[in-house]
């Protein structure tokens, strides 16, 4: 099964976020609503073994809740835009988790395809190509804009099984923290 590690948003925070989406230009594909998260590790295809690994790296974490803001709006893509997100602001706690999940699922023979420097944040959209001169300008004009702050109280590990309507996300395991 296709797996991930995330921290669950709020409904709140998950109805601002798509507004904005509805709203961005260009050839994208748009993330829904439902599937709106910040995505920890992507552990791609594992096993029940590397799941039960993956549960009890969760439940290790012991740290307390948290408070993070998801402000602006960035994107990967150093010549050629190819994700566009929203930041999350919080430079020392979830990198912190990010880590720590890492090591330890490298641990477990868990190994993480493509590593590269983690930056926090929520996918709005992919794009698909096209003149991305409209959506520069957008991703300009939506730099500080605010979506709200959240209340980090726990990570999950997601199942995502694909559909032709898009990605299906499903919670197996939520860990609630201190």
């Amino acid at each position: 099964m296709r797996a991930f590690i995330a921290i669950n948003l709020p409904d709140d925070v998950k109805a601002k976020i798509s507004e904005v989406i509805t709203s961005i230009p260009g050839n994208v594909i748009k993330v829904s609503n439902k599937n709106l998260h910040i995505t920890l590790q992507y552990l791609g295809n594992i096993n029940a073994e590397q799941e039960a690994a993956a549960k009890a790296i969760l439940s290790s974490i012991k740290i307390k809740k948290f408070n993070a803001e998801i402000r602006g709006i960035s994107y990967f893509g150093a010549h050629k835009i190819h994700t566009v997100y929203a930041r999350v602001n919080d430079p020392v706690i979830i990198p912190s988790i990010y880590r720590n999940i890492s090591e330890k699922l490298k641990l477990h023979g868990i190994i993480i395809e493509n590593e590269r420097e983690y930056i926090p944040h929520v996918t709005l959209c992919r794009v698909k190509g096209g003149n991305n001169k409209d959506l520069r300008a957008y991703i300009n004009e939506h730099s500080d804009f605010f979506f709200g702050k959240i209340l980090v109280s726990s990570l999950s590990l997601e199942r995502s099984d694909l559909s032709l309507s898009g990605p299906v996300y499903s919670t197996i395991y939520e860990c609630d923290f201190l």
